[in-house]
């Protein structure tokens, strides 16, 4: 009964799990690639060079060299849940059943969280730009974003030839905000914004647009990404995170349910589930992601 219980609530979370994020549903699915937890990506070798109105022969000829890129998943454990006999015996509600959600949206969180943290640039290249807001205070000393800085992340991302076709921005809670305040009273408003929901148009400026709840922290001072989970500190400010969607992953491994159930527990009479997950959110290529912080007054 143990094992056909732990295989239930695996599948239970396995599922919930492959209803991602919204930017994460915008990234190809490499998971079939995946074996013993490590996915092998190709890195494809030169372009061939285009000739116009050739008059030399032979035309040259090149062996187009490609690597294999062996790049391992993130393990992500939850911590385990007790639940006694004496528990379900006396709550009107399925608990066991509400344990795996909980366990579900935890490990979601963290997953979705790390996997945008993973895709932002560490720091600043002519590809991958770290742009700094400029509108006005919001009243706390923070500059909000402007309609104006999506236009020259924009022109950032025209300059470097990042193709226009798949484009995505997600937005942290603070610019979101922004967005909308900003467009509130203007004539642009009725295009950019859904009142009826709070929220903004599916497109702006050639990106599409979602929000995500964790956004990844960086230092100010020095344009660069901090460690991800690591302690607030002087200078840091979130940032809205920027990549085009064929540059960028998602894969799952393995899952495992660890599971001890009450009747191997006659102490206590409980029992004891815990999950662990592999599984990535990346980059194929540092290319074409970019990051928008919070300037200071």
């Amino acid at each position: 009964m143990a094992v056909a219980l732990r295989e239930l609530f695996l599948a239970m979370l396995i599922d919930k799990l492959r209803a991602p994020h919204t930017w994460l549903a915008k990234l190809k699915d490499e998971s079939s690639f995946v074996g013993n937890n490590v996915i092998h990506l190709t890195e494809v070798g030169a372009d061939p060079d285009v000739l116009i109105n050739n008059t030399v022969y032979p035309i040259s000829t090149a062996q187009r060299i490609d690597n294999d890129l062996p790049v391992a998943l993130f393990k992500y454990d939850t911590t385990n849940t007790r639940v006694s006999v004496d528990e379900l015996y006396a709550i009107p509600y399925d608990k066991q059943g509400s344990i795996i959600a909980n366990h579900k949206l935890a490990m979601e969180e963290k997953m979705g969280a790390h996997g945008l943290y993973t895709i932002a640039p560490q720091a600043a290249t002519a590809t991958m730009p770290i742009l700094v807001t400029t509108g006005a205070n919001d009243g706390t000393g923070r500059k909000r974003l402007r309609p104006e800085d999506l236009i020259a992340l924009k022109f950032a991302y025209d300059k470097a030839k990042i193709p226009v076709a798949g484009r995505v921005l997600v937005l942290s809670n603070e610019h979101a905000s922004d967005l909308l305040v900003s467009t509130l009273a203007s004539f642009i408003s009725t295009a950019f914004q859904t009142v009826g929901t709070g929220g903004l148009a599916p497109m702006l400026y050639g990106f599409e647009l979602h929000q995500d709840l964790f956004a990844p922290v960086y230092n100010l001072g020095t344009l660069t990404r901090r460690a991800f989970g690591a302690a607030p500190a002087a200078g840091d400010t979130t940032a809205s995170v920027a990549f085009s969607a064929g540059d960028c992953f998602r894969a799952l491994g393995s899952a495992q349910m660890f599971f001890r159930d009450a009747s191997l527990d006659p102490e206590n009479r409980s029992s004891v589930a815990g999950f662990q997950v592999y599984g990535i959110a990346a980059p194929y290529t540092r290319r074409s992601q970019a990051a928008i912080v919070s300037g200071q007054v």
